[in-house]
Formats: C-alpha cells, structure tokens, sequence
C-alpha cells in the first residue's frame, strides 16, 4: 500500500495526526526524523497541546530517529570529506514512560526547566548574532531590494 517513507516531523504535522495515525504509518515501514529544535519547542513552553503531541510520539518511539543538527552535519562533512549521512550515526529518541494515552498532564520537572531556560538564553545569543548578520547584509546594495 505505501512504499518505506521518511518524514521529518514538525509540529503543525503532529498537531494535524493521530496517535493511531502514526502508528498506521509506522506499521507500514515509515521512520520519522526528529529535530532538535522541535524537542526544544515542546521544553520551551510546556501546555497540553505540546503534552499531547508528545504522547503521539510516544506511540511510535521505535520508529523515530533524533536528526543531528545542520551545523553537526557541515562539520561532520568537511572533517571527513564525505556526506554526512555516511559519517554520522542515527540516533533513537527515547522518551519518558510518563507519556501514556490517558495520563493526566503533569509540570515538567526542575532541571528539565533548567536546562530549557538555559538553551534558551543560548539561541538567543545565537539568533542575536544572526540577526545583526542579516543586517549588515542589508548595507550591501546588491542585497537591498
């Protein structure tokens, strides 16, 4: 019925699927990527919806594969001159037995907080310096539209 698929997931997709859904999907060969940035998302701000989606991914955990990050892979291509794909290892995303279907929503704890307020301050700086980038491209006539 399906061929064998690959999906990076994002949020307004997890949001738009059922847990069942997924599950359908993976039962027929799918492996869905995760992102960094999309388990920041989730830890940034901590509502039911975001509870929600988590327990979805819950339900297909053995099929879900942790993406590393673009800047992981540009290194890991010019230190070993070969794609990334071929150099980096695939890691599984393993989440927490807490996230069962019909668990009541529960806080985050302490230093799962602590660890998002950190990488939050950390992208920031880093979104700082990207923009202030973006900005003095502006300066360049030829990039002015």
């Amino acid at each position: 019925m399906f061929g064998r698929s690959f999906v990076v997931l994002d949020k307004s997709f997890l949001q738009g699927v059922t847990a069942q859904e997924l599950r359908f999907y993976a039962k027929h060969g799918w492996i869905f990527g995760v992102t960094e940035t999309l388990q920041y998302e989730h830890f940034r701000k901590w509502d039911r919806w975001r509870f929600a989606n988590l327990v979805k991914l819950k339900a297909i955990e053995k099929h879900i594969v942790l993406l590393p990050g673009i800047g992981e892979m540009f290194r890991a291509e010019s230190n070993n001159r070969k794609p990334a794909s071929q150099v980096l290892r695939i890691k599984g995303l393993v989440l927490t037995d807490k996230l069962t279907p019909g668990r009541r929503f529960f806080e985050l704890d302490e230093e799962t907080k602590e660890i998002s307020a950190e990488r939050t301050v950390e992208l920031q700086k880093r979104l700082d310096i990207m923009i202030d980038v973006w900005t003095d491209f502006k300066q360049i006539p030829e990039f002015d539209a």
